[in-house]
């Protein structure tokens, strides 16, 4: 019986590409499925020789390109962009457990925060508006309640509260750069002491702070392992601004959170949607007045 292609769920793209590492493809091994069709779009690439990349499907050729530029201007702790063509990005392979997999210590989360606070304060070549970004995320939180609602995961009143709330506590400027996205524990290797970014894909220009909401919903830490990181953060960025909106940028991760999750028909649709109805009951508790 013919065995399958090691290459068969590769794009053509992604095909290419792996072409190019001089020695023969011997394996490929999905590393995310995403969709009703649980299309791979992240693959660990294995060649003859002991190479290993990985290859990435992203949305279209434009992101792309644009994650690949954004790339190759970030300090060390993150992937080497190897090759771009179309939607396809093939990046170095870091080996290594993931931070999801073990305790972190202090120290790691330490220069955790001091990683993303690096990326923060990266400026890329063209000029960020970050007025214009911050009306543009102002805009897009009630958005998303609003598809929350209108596919049934959140009720009418949870929506407007909520939205409420974020508008209380939006800020009225913030820094605009470029941000990891998804910066969390499953996202993260540790090797001789010191962080490695693992996933490239979320890379892009947004808000600096709503980066630090994402991590915060998507990284539960205790209070004092939060300190830890913030006084790793600190020794590259302020976080006052951040920690003074925290609500604002939380409530706009879980919403964005909520939304791809459901999207994408994931399993875990239920963790940021339950996080938001968490947080407006803790304010509702926090301020009993009926507003």
């Amino acid at each position: 019986m013919d065995r399958p292609a090691p290459d068969g769920e590769l794009s053509e793209d992604l095909a290419a590409l792996a072409q190019q590492a001089g020695s023969a493809l011997v394996a490929v091994v999905p590393l995310s499925r995403r969709g009703a069709a649980q299309r791979a779009t992240a693959f660990q690439l294995r060649f003859a020789d002991g190479t290993v990349w990985k290859g990435s499907a992203l949305a279209n050729p434009d992101r792309a390109v644009a994650v690949a530029a954004l790339a190759r201007g970030l300090p060390a702790g993150v992937p080497r962009v190897i090759g771009q063509r179309g939607a396809a990005l093939v990046t170095e392979w870091i080996e290594g457990a993931t931070l999801q997999s073990a305790p972190c210590p202090d120290d790691v989360l330490h220069l955790c925060g001091a990683l993303q606070a690096q990326v923060h304060r990266w400026r890329p070549a063209t000029a960020v508006v970050a007025d214009g970004l911050l009306r543009e995320w102002q805009r897009r939180v009630r958005q998303r309640l609003d598809e929350l609602v209108a596919a049934d995961l959140l009720l009418e009143a949870q929506a407007v509260a909520l939205a409420a709330l974020a508008q209380q506590h939006a800020p009225a400027r913030c820094d605009a750069g470029v941000i990891l996205g998804d910066f969390c524990p499953e996202n993260i290797v540790c090797r001789g002491g010191a962080p490695y970014l693992i996933d490239l894909e979320t890379l892009t220009i947004a808000p600096c702070d709503y980066d630090l909401g994402r991590t915060w919903y998507r990284w539960p830490m205790t209070e004092a392992q939060r300190a830890a990181y913030l006084d790793g953060y600190r020794q590259q960025r302020s976080a006052d601004a951040f920690l003074a909106h925290r609500l604002f940028w939380t409530i706009a991760a879980l919403a964005e959170g909520a939304v791809f999750r459901h999207r994408q028909r994931t399993t875990t649709s239920a963790v940021p949607l339950d996080a938001l109805r968490a947080l407006l009951a803790d304010s509702r508790a926090a301020d009993p007045v009926d507003r």
